[in-house]
């Protein structure tokens, strides 16, 4: 599973919101029998992510791939959380 962009209101963040919606979508996935969801953080968001379970993806990465990042701007990374389908 691809998530695209995941935005919540500044009162959202103090009923912890992001946590929950990213929750959801792992949770999606898993119900999918998917084995990982994948997203490019963006505008220094890295760290968010790690939070929730997401590591760097692994190189090498395609020519393809490495263009369609630079698309994002300077610091774009593909992450990728590995899933244990229920």
């Amino acid at each position: 599973m691809y998530l695209h962009d995941l935005a919540v209101s500044p009162a959202g963040r103090a009923k912890r919101l992001g946590h929950k919606l990213v929750q959801q979508v792992v949770h999606r996935a898993q119900d999918m029998g998917l084995t990982q969801v994948a997203l490019v953080a963006v505008q220094g968001s890295r760290a968010y992510w790690e939070r929730h379970g997401f590591s760097d993806a692994e190189a090498p990465l395609s020519d393809a791939l490495i263009e369609k990042l630079a698309s994002f701007g300077s610091g774009a990374t593909l992450m990728r959380r590995s899933l244990t389908p229920v």
